[in-house]
């Protein structure tokens, strides 16, 4: 953040499933503005990374594998709980406990049609919704190591700036 900017210590990235919070969070302020996030629920974050599709064919043509990945934060408890839910459900890339950062960028592979980007996204936000993670971008990717995929965002929550 920017010098001034005073982020909360719980860290809130515009999850749609954080009932805790009312319809906005506040992410950072200063003293002359304060970064908003509004929250959406399960079915309009789905929604709108649909509305993406068809993803851009000279990157992802159709009918192949991707990557899809959801930016995931919560507490170390939080975490010890989707992990392995996550990892049942064949998402990788999710680190352990011993490692904990804060952070798990999940990713799966999945085939470039809407019903499997779907059902994927369905079952990492349920994870989600359960344990009490949040989430803040989801992107297809190319491939799985991320210092060379070329990507595509399909979703990050609406910021508004008062």
């Amino acid at each position: 953040m920017g010098q001034g900017w005073h982020v909360p210590q719980r860290r809130v990235f515009g999850t749609a499933l954080d009932a805790r919070h009312k319809d906005q969070v506040v992410l950072a302020k200063n003293p002359d503005y304060e970064l908003h996030i509004q929250m959406e629920n399960i079915d309009d974050v789905i929604a709108k990374v649909l509305d993406q599709l068809p993803l851009n064919e000279n990157r992802f043509p159709p009918n192949c594998k991707f990557w899809l990945t959801v930016y995931l934060d919560g507490s170390e408890s939080a975490s010890a709980i989707a992990r392995p839910q996550l990892g049942a459900l064949g998402w990788s890339n999710l680190g352990d406990e011993t490692e904990w950062s804060g952070f798990i960028y999940a990713k799966k592979e999945v085939l470039n049609m809407p019903d499997q980007i779907r059902d994927a996204l369905v079952e990492i936000l349920s994870v989600c919704e359960k344990s009490g993670m949040d989430f803040s971008l989801i992107d297809a990717d190319t491939t799985f190591d991320p210092s060379i995929t070329k990507f595509q965002n399909l979703y990050k929550p609406p910021s508004i700036i008062k």
